[in-house]
């Protein structure tokens, strides 16, 4: 409401504690998520961590994608707002590709390198 009264007054909006509007900004895809590894694993289940990235926008989350070595399509296995993430219930007995590309509303950043498990 105050904006819209004191909108050609911007003192007043000064003595509110507001300032003028800021010109919008574009909004970036993240960059490549860098040092992926697997730092724990298991009977079924694997954990791994990353290093977000060093350029390119903000990032507002990570998906997690999954390979087989037979599939020629990655399949998205999990999500995170961390730069770690435990999946559970993973097959045994393959070997299995995983990378992690970060997100936002601009968009999806380039996916990380690789790490290959057999459980």
């Amino acid at each position: 409401y105050a904006e819209i009264v004191f909108r050609d007054q911007p003192q007043k909006l000064s003595q509110l504690g507001w300032g003028p509007r800021r010109d919008g900004s574009s909004l970036e895809a993240p960059g490549e998520v860098r040092d992926i590894r697997i730092v724990a694993e298991g009977h079924s289940w694997l954990t791994l961590q990353w290093n977000a990235p060093v350029d390119g926008g903000a990032v507002g989350s990570y998906k997690i994608q999954r390979q087989s070595k037979e599939a020629d399509e990655w399949d998205d296995v999990g999500s995170s707002v961390d730069t770690a993430q435990t999946l559970s219930n993973q097959p045994r007995g393959i070997q299995l590709h995983y990378r992690v590309r970060a997100e936002n509303k601009a968009g999806i950043g380039q996916p990380s390198a690789t790490v290959t498990v057999v459980l």
